[in-house]
């Protein structure tokens, strides 16, 4: 998570319930792909401190979503669920909304929070737009640290929590532990042809996967070698007319935010 994310936890008053379920990275390490070489370490206590003790963080996310659910339940806010929008259901002009089982919703405002494939963006400019594939996919592979502790010559990636990241020709391993797991998050290229899209997570052969390292660092292959499955995801441009998308309706009834407004590739 990033320092301006956690200034916002503070601001809200869950921090110490989200620092209780993170990790703080003592650093992040950058190394040849290759080599191992450490081309660059960005050390993150001086820059946390600087800024208003607001220090990078690794999480679940399924955890500050859960911290954010229950401070919102024990602020009064109404929370429901299995509620779907269709575009058809959105009324721009009248500042509401029709659900899946014809219930109407009205509000002062509504904020669609709702990602990069959000309903209420598509209503906000009258289309969908097409997803646009940037050529890349992550593969995500978990690793118990217990079969990295296991390994002396390893055990340096879980000692400490660093963020240690493997940059090879277009393409980067960016690694880390979280709850006793390791996880790697390998970005690769991959075609940008529309007919060979996939949205959601798809299996992977992880030896096919893995045969294809063999110019890469040892330590990194070995540490593959001890997953046992492997999925991946496809990255998506930002929309092409991101600059000409209303972040806010012409009756200021409507507006979105995050993804849904300015969606970004998740890049280290």
């Amino acid at each position: 998570m990033h320092p301006n994310a956690v200034r916002v936890l503070k601001e809200i008053g869950v921090f110490d319930k989200m620092m209780a379920k993170s990790i703080v990275p003592v650093s992040i390490i950058l190394k040849a792909y290759n080599t191992g070489q450490v081309l660059h370490r960005q050390y993150l206590e001086g820059p946390a401190k600087k800024y208003s003790d607001c220090p990078l963080l690794t999480l679940h996310r399924a955890d500050l979503r859960q911290v954010l659910y229950d401070e919102a339940v024990a602020q009064g806010v109404t929370i429901r669920h299995g509620i779907k929008i269709d575009v058809s259901g959105v009324d721009l002009i009248g500042g509401t909304l029709t659900t899946d089982i014809s219930e109407v919703i009205r509000a002062d405002l509504f904020i669609g929070a709702d990602g990069g494939e959000s309903v209420v963006r598509t209503a906000l400019l009258g289309y969908k737009p097409k997803a646009i594939p940037h050529g890349k996919i992550v593969h995500r592979i978990l690793i118990q640290e217990a079969d990295i502790i296991a390994r002396p010559h390893l055990r340096y990636l879980v000692e400490k929590p660093n963020i240690v990241v493997w940059l090879g020709p277009e393409c980067e391993a960016v690694t880390y532990g979280l709850d006793g797991v390791f996880n790697v998050a390998f970005t690769w290229p991959y075609s940008t042809d529309p007919k060979d899209i996939f949205f959601g997570a798809q299996p992977v052969d992880l030896d096919e996967f893995r045969a294809n390292l063999t110019n890469w660092e040892p330590d990194l292959r070995e540490i593959l070698s001890l997953g046992k499955d492997c999925l991946r995801w496809e990255f998506f441009e930002p929309i092409a007319d991101d600059e000409h998308t209303p972040w806010v309706g012409d009756t200021g009834k409507f507006c979105i935010v995050g993804d849904a407004a300015h969606r970004g590739l998740p890049y280290l």
